[in-house]
């Protein structure tokens, strides 16, 4: 999920038998290729389906009835899972818009030159195909872009005030969602550049803090922890997650976003190999502050939207993107750019 708080973030008609999840279904869709890789605009029909589908990650497995409620805005509505969900497909496949040649025009440049800078970095393990669905904003707000399978979906009030210089990076960094979502190979070892290994059990969370995780659409699964250490020399290994301020929808705060707080849980082994949260008698960390230092040690500094690993490296690989593009390192720090190289010399050598 990005929006543009954190980011700096054709046309043939065709007939495809092509869908975000990569089956048979068949859609109307309209189509081009950039670099070898098919760009295709669904239309809204197509995308009322496409935005309902489950992808590699499991997103509707995650997502919990309160953050169903925020997302539409009815407190009321649902309280099962299995209501919440039926409801929230339901409230999606008119979560999106139809693509005009206005917005086409400003769009389609930007990404041809996304897929172009992220396949210089990527090679052979970019994508062969990614869908384009245009979505209102009444789930998650305005200005916020995020991936399911093999779909971007694209903010309709950004082609108000379009700027190409924006939207660039904010499409390299989705491009990476999906280049990460279907090579967990890849995912792996790049998240093990900032420290979060791969976890081998299931990551469960007490009733308290299911009741209040939110989840991210880019970065759904809890498979992968940081070991982090404080004071003495004690190590912890801890997963980050999103959770709501607040127990319940309020009328008066409508925008997702206002409800989101971050906070890395200490995670402890159970029986059978797996893992489950720690947190207080209300959902929250239990984890001490002086294990905070140690994460932004291990994850460095070239960029803010560190909720999830799979955010960070889907920046850091953005950067990384740009500065071959353009030639310049000098925005990194020492240590920041030792990451980007690192990032680099993985792509080249899996790629040879």
């Amino acid at each position: 999920m990005k929006t543009a708080v954190y980011s700096f973030y054709l046309v043939w008609l065709s007939t495809v038998f092509l869908s975000c999840k990569g089956t048979s279904q068949r859609y109307i869709s309209t189509a081009r290729e950039a670099e070898g890789v098919k760009i295709i605009l669904s239309d809204s029909s197509s995308a009322a389906a496409l935005i309902q589908q489950d992808d590699a990650d499991g997103f509707f497995d995650y997502i919990m009835p309160l953050d169903i409620q925020i997302q539409m805005k009815n407190g009321s509505g649902c309280h099962t899972k299995e209501a919440c969900l039926t409801a929230y497909r339901e409230y999606l496949s008119h979560q999106v818009s139809q693509w005009i040649a206005t917005d086409t025009g400003s769009l389609i440049p930007v990404i041809e030159n996304a897929v172009k800078i992220s396949t210089a970095i990527a090679g052979k393990f970019m994508p062969d195909s990614i869908y384009l669905v245009k979505i209102k904003t009444g789930h998650y707000g305005n200005d916020v872009y995020y991936t399911r399978g093999k779909c971007i979906m694209i903010p309709e009030n950004i082609f108000q005030n379009f700027d190409s210089e924006m939207q660039l990076p904010v499409m390299i960094h989705e491009i990476f969602h999906i280049i990460s979502r279907y090579q967990p190979e890849i995912r792996d070892s790049l998240y093990s550049m900032i420290g979060f290994e791969r976890l081998d059990g299931k990551v469960t969370l007490p009733p308290q803090t299911e009741k209040i995780v939110l989840t991210n659409p880019d970065g759904a699964m809890r498979t992968h922890a940081i070991r982090l250490t404080a004071g003495q020399g004690n190590e912890v290994l801890a997963i980050p997650l999103i959770t709501s301020k607040f127990r319940q929808y309020r009328t008066e705060i409508p925008l997702f976003f206002d409800y989101l707080n971050f906070d890395l849980y200490e995670i402890a082994p159970t029986n059978g190999g797996n893992y489950i949260a720690k947190a207080g008698p209300g959902g929250g960390t239990t984890l001490d502050l002086g294990y905070t230092p140690m994460f932004f040690t291990k994850i460095r500094d070239n960029t803010q939207y560190i909720i999830h690993p799979e955010e960070i490296m889907a920046d850091n690989f953005m950067l990384a993107a740009l500065a071959v593009h353009k030639s310049d390192f000098s925005r990194f720090s020492p240590k920041g750019r030792q990451l980007i190289d690192s990032l680099i010399r993985y792509f080249q050598k899996i790629n040879r």
